[in-house]
């Protein structure tokens, strides 16, 4: 006796079951995968490809810090460097708490010659990344470069707090004391900045011209 092939009716009713599971992929999803698929395209060095894959995760969801931050890296070793401000800023400006964008573009104002925009930009940042070292060293040497002396060494001082070790933000704390006079504050810490072992020659040779004009 032939056996009889089971009634589709089931299986067609299993379905909108089957489609409920099935779902679509949010924007910030696509997102990553376009990202994904960038980092692949970079690592087989396909930067055009990569570039194309960027800027459709972008597209997709303008909030993806890698991605952002990713493109801005191509964009500056290809020396498109407007290009690159351009998307710093608008990262910022859709997040504010974008302390990395922040320091990117600052470096970038600072760059083409605009000290004091650079030091806009990390200003009004710098309630994010309060407790960044390398943000308030940053944000001290532009100071220091607009000789607002006071207010770099309140900076590196702020950054020297989690990082002792860094000689070269010991260096630059003794510039700024120096400049205001403080002779015995800027010996100690051009002492502090040697003492840590971490300078260059050149910078070690710098740190104790400095001394050697403070009579130590």
């Amino acid at each position: 006796m032939a056996v009889s092939p089971a009634p589709s009716e089931p299986v067609v009713s299993a379905l909108p079951a089957i489609n409920k599971q099935v779902k679509e992929l949010t924007s910030s999803q696509k997102a990553e995968n376009e990202y994904r698929k960038a980092v692949g395209a970079l690592q087989q060095g396909k930067r055009a490809e990569a570039v194309g894959a960027l800027e459709s995760a972008l597209q997709l969801d303008a909030r993806h810090p890698a991605a952002r931050h990713t493109l801005i890296g191509i964009l500056l070793e290809n020396q498109r460097i407007d290009e690159a401000v351009a998307l710093a800023r608008e990262g910022l400006d859709l997040d504010a708490a974008q302390s990395g964008l922040a320091m990117i573009l600052a470096r970038l104002q600072q760059q083409k010659g605009d000290l004091r925009a650079a030091i806009e930009t990390m200003e009004r940042a710098l309630p994010y990344a309060a407790e960044r070292s390398e943000y308030q060293a940053l944000l001290a040497a532009l100071l220091q470069r607009d000789d607002r002396h006071k207010q770099a060494v309140e900076h590196y001082q702020a950054a020297l707090r989690n990082a002792p070790q860094n000689g070269i933000w010991w260096m630059g704390l003794g510039i700024s004391l120096q400049a205001q006079s403080r002779t015995q504050d800027a010996a100690e810490a051009f002492r502090r900045a040697r003492g840590t072992n971490s300078l260059s020659p050149e910078l070690l040779a710098f740190v104790e011209g400095r001394l050697s004009q403070l009579g130590n």
